[in-house]
């Protein structure tokens, strides 16, 4: 064995304790809350010993705030109990704005359905969208100047990837 591995102290590193939070200390009663948009869609489950100030946060923060317009107090003898209610419940109901412990939060992909003149005013959007962003590459690619690229042959499939979108903008704004 190394000697001066046998002199050398060894480290203990400890972490700086976390600062404690109001409620960290507060085991009275506590709600869990359950907030509703004017449809009664669930829109977040949450627990709290004050609700009005926590509401107040909320209203600062989320996006979704604006939506609400019903709240739901259930009590829990203490703050545990309204935890591990809150767990179960969220994985229950599934609320929309809700991340930890809600299994939809998991999904990557949504698949939206509109019909009619939604169908319509969205599609036209996207069409125009594209024209859009279309002509803004094929502006940037015909003004660059690249002094590398002079001194080189031309790319054969980017000569046609560039000829397709020209043909593809032409096409889609007429």
């Amino acid at each position: 064995m190394d000697q001066q591995n046998l002199r050398t102290p060894s480290r203990q590193v400890i972490a700086p304790p976390r600062p404690a939070h109001a409620t960290d200390r507060y085991d009275g009663p506590t709600f869990l809350y359950r907030l509703y948009d004017d449809a009664d869609r669930l829109l977040y489950i949450g627990v709290t010993c004050n609700p009005t100030s926590r509401w107040g946060g909320h209203r600062k923060d989320k996006d979704w705030w604006g939506q609400v317009a019903r709240k739901d107090l259930t009590t829990y003898p203490n703050r545990s109990a309204a935890l591990t209610a809150e767990q179960e419940t969220i994985a229950a109901e599934k609320p929309l704005h809700n991340v930890q412990h809600n299994p939809l939060s998991n999904l990557r992909h949504v698949h939206l359905v509109v019909s009619g003149d939604r169908a319509r005013k969205l599609e036209a959007l996207a069409r125009s969208m594209h024209v859009s962003l279309t002509g803004a590459v094929l502006h940037l690619i015909d003004e660059a100047h690249d002094p590398r690229l002079a001194a080189t042959d031309s790319d054969p499939d980017m000569d046609e990837a560039l000829r397709r979108a020209r043909t593809s903008r032409t096409a889609v704004t007429a």
